[in-house]
């Protein structure tokens, strides 16, 4: 099968890391005192990348001026490669590229053209403005997006590059300006030369870049591996005052972790939002999820309630969201002739944890006893929950009273036995232990349990039924 590489300029992820930041419009991203990129509406007035600082300000008193946020950049371009991971096991990311291989999925995604609709679309919907082309090898996808050459046919991209002038490839100028001066203009003018005879009249550069844009040579770049952990930032263009205001930006942050936990089909049980100050001084806040989510909706809920109750101790400049406890995710299936509620059980249950404390709510265990006031345990909503390691028919009372009351003989009378006796014994070993013998009876009409000590020969009631 011959190997195919769809590559992805995003041309505007400066751009996208500042508008998620909260950039207004019209707006450009600069670095170096000049101009990296511009919205639509800056560009109207004339501001191009290339600029100077100085030039773009005086073309427009509305136009406003961020800095570049390399750290919110890497966030968007690692959850573009997230999902492009999704279809496909070979992708390399950098700055501002993607590369993916198609061709082992191409069929699972209804063709290439399909998976190039997915690719271009996800990428102008969560970045903006890209260009996208199709190649033989990663260093011909990428040349071919610079040019922005189009086409669907991987032999034809391979004609292509033979035409592409060498004014366009990624050399300094001296060289090129050396290559003019030879009359060579094309890369098939090149290929007239032998290997040896191009490695001794040029520096190796160019002989090690054709051979990896022809595919003579492996291209070494390194695939990219999905992270166990989650860990992203993003870079606010004005101080935050109001924790609440950081729900809007906070999204963008949890729209990434639901992707990261689409990818692996995971639950999210905890993560922690550090805000951090213009000194580098960080307020965290940890927020537990029960028995896990995964959608953003689910989790932004919650987090609003946590923001209601939190005071910044000063104003917020960069948000970061890291998680590192998931469990694979339990998808649950409605009945299909009911309407489902809005909220799940869990998500319930995990906003009123939210809004009444972190101990507000707790929930029972299994514990290593077989005497049944020592069975259970109280712990800490969305632990996880042991399942018996049997199943048994003995039946259970609904209400186990905390202490066993002690029975006098003439409530025995009373009793019309129903099932019973069962033995449990337990911690023979220990003061505390138990030997006894377990009754379902029927007094007054009511289902009780009772026991019998068999080492003090008392009877107890020990549970109510119904």
């Amino acid at each position: 099968m011959k190997r195919q590489f769809i590559a992805i300029l995003a041309d505007d992820v400066p751009l996208a890391a500042a508008q998620i930041g909260g950039a207004t419009t019209p707006c450009c991203v600069i670095e170096n005192q000049r101009v990296l990129c511009a919205d639509p509406n800056a560009e109207k007035l004339g501001i191009h990348p290339g600029m100077s600082q100085g030039t773009a300000i005086a073309l427009s008193a509305d136009l406003t001026l961020y800095p570049r946020h390399l750290a919110t950049e890497q966030g968007l371009m690692q959850g573009l490669a997230q999902w492009a991971y999704r279809h496909s096991s070979w992708v390399h990311w950098n700055e501002d590229c993607l590369i993916v291989e198609v061709a082992g999925s191409e069929k699972l995604f209804g063709g290439l053209e399909s998976l190039w609709q997915r690719l271009h679309s996800r990428t102008l919907r969560h970045i903006g403005r890209c260009r996208v082309a199709l190649g033989p090898n990663p260093e011909a996808a990428v040349l071919l997006a610079r040019l922005e050459w189009q086409t669907l046919d991987v032999n034809q991209a391979q004609e292509w590059l033979t035409k592409i002038p060498l004014t366009r490839l990624p050399l300094n100028a001296p060289l090129i300006q050396r290559l003019s001066a030879m009359g060579l203009n094309q890369i098939e003018s090149l290929l007239a030369f032998s290997s040896a005879d191009l490695a001794r009249r040029f520096p190796i550069e160019l002989k090690d870049y054709l051979d990896r844009l022809l595919g003579r040579k492996p291209d070494l770049r390194p695939t990219w591996t999905p992270q166990e952990n989650f860990h992203s930032i993003l870079s606010l263009q004005q101080a935050c005052h109001n924790a609440q205001a950081l729900a809007f930006p906070i999204k963008h942050l949890l729209d990434q972790l639901a992707n990261f936990l689409k990818t692996r089909q995971w639950s999210c049980l905890e993560f922690t939002l550090t805000f951090i100050n213009e000194d580098r001084q960080q307020q965290p806040l940890t927020l537990a999820l029960g028995q896990g989510l995964h959608r953003t909706e689910a989790m932004i809920e919650p987090l609003k309630l946590h923001l209601n109750k939190i005071t910044l101790s000063a104003p917020v400049i960069d948000i970061q969201l890291t998680s590192d406890r998931f469990r694979v995710w339990r998808g649950e299936t409605g009945d299909l002739m009911k309407p489902q509620p809005k909220d799940t059980q869990s998500e319930l249950l995990i906003a009123l944890q939210a809004r009444l404390g972190k101990h507000a709510l707790q929930g029972l265990n299994l514990a290593a006893s077989w005497l049944p006031e020592r069975a259970n345990i109280q712990q800490a909503f969305g632990l996880d929950v042991q399942e018996p390691a049997a199943a048994y028919d003995n039946i259970r009372p609904t209400w186990l009273l905390p202490t066993p009351l002690p029975m006098a003989p003439h409530d025995l009378k009373t009793l019309q036995w129903l099932r019973g006796p069962e033995r449990i014994e337990a911690h023979w070993w220990q003061d505390q232990g138990g030997r006894r013998d377990y009754h379902v009876a029927s007094q007054s009409g009511a289902l009780v349990w009772v026991f019998k000590d068999l080492r003090t020969q008392q009877w107890y009631l020990h549970g109510l039924f119904g």
